[in-house]
């Protein structure tokens, strides 16, 4: 390895025309002699392929196998898609959302979104909370009658953990939560047949332990 000589470049010497075509000639490949970049650089620079021939040497410390090559392109071994779970620790990318399976719809998994029902119309009716969907989301409709869920075990030996958001959308008339025999609900005062507070409340129902369920949410007497 030579580098540009200097030694002409004195104090009272004359420059002579080597002394700048050396320097021009190994900045355009024509030289002989190598050149080392040191320090911080800007701007952007074209022309170079990505490969492993212009890659700098081990001589400073970046070596040929470590070039922009096609051994490290972009390809899809290494490429994070929407089919490559793997390098989402398990999750699915969030491209992917609007294709989650069925059983991930409202509740567990990775960006799972409530199903919202048909609108319940009051007209004095009882529903039974065992028939209702895990994780979604019942709007209420209790202007022409008071709506009652009778709140019993989940349907088919649910396991804990089991979800229903309710909210009213009209509460003129009452929107009840009524425990079935050795079912209890807990919430906030105690209340035996908790309600829904008004138009616009709502509360989350959820089954937390053996014949036990919290309601959380606005609700009163």
């Amino acid at each position: 390895m030579a580098l540009i000589p200097k030694t002409n470049i004195t104090t009272g010497n004359t420059i002579l025309a080597s002394d700048i075509t050396n320097i021009i000639n190994s900045l355009n490949e024509t030289g002989s002699y190598t050149v080392i970049a040191t320090g911080s650089f800007t701007g952007s620079f074209t022309g170079l392929a990505n490969s492993s021939s212009y890659a700098l040497s081990s001589s400073y410390g970046v070596s040929a196998s470590y070039a922009v090559s096609a051994s490290y392109a972009r390809t899809a071994s290494y490429v994070v898609t929407a089919q490559t779970a793997s390098y989402y620790n398990g999750a699915l990318p969030f491209n992917n959302i609007s294709s989650l399976p069925s059983s991930l719809n409202g509740y567990g998994g990775y960006g799972g979104v409530s199903e919202v029902k048909s609108t319940v119309v009051g007209a004095g009716q009882t529903v039974s909370v065992s028939t209702l969907t895990n994780g979604a989301f019942y709007p209420i409709n209790a202007g022409a009658g008071t709506v009652t869920y009778e709140v019993n075990i989940p349907g088919g030996g649910t396991t804990y953990g089991f979800e229903i958001t309710f909210f009213a959308v009209d509460a003129t008339q009452d929107i009840a939560f009524s425990p079935s025999a050795s079912v209890t609900i807990v919430c906030s005062g105690s209340l035996s047949t908790p309600k829904l507070s008004g138009t616009g409340a709502a509360a989350v129902l959820k089954y937390i332990s053996s014949n036990t369920w919290a309601l959380i949410g606005s609700i009163k007497a």
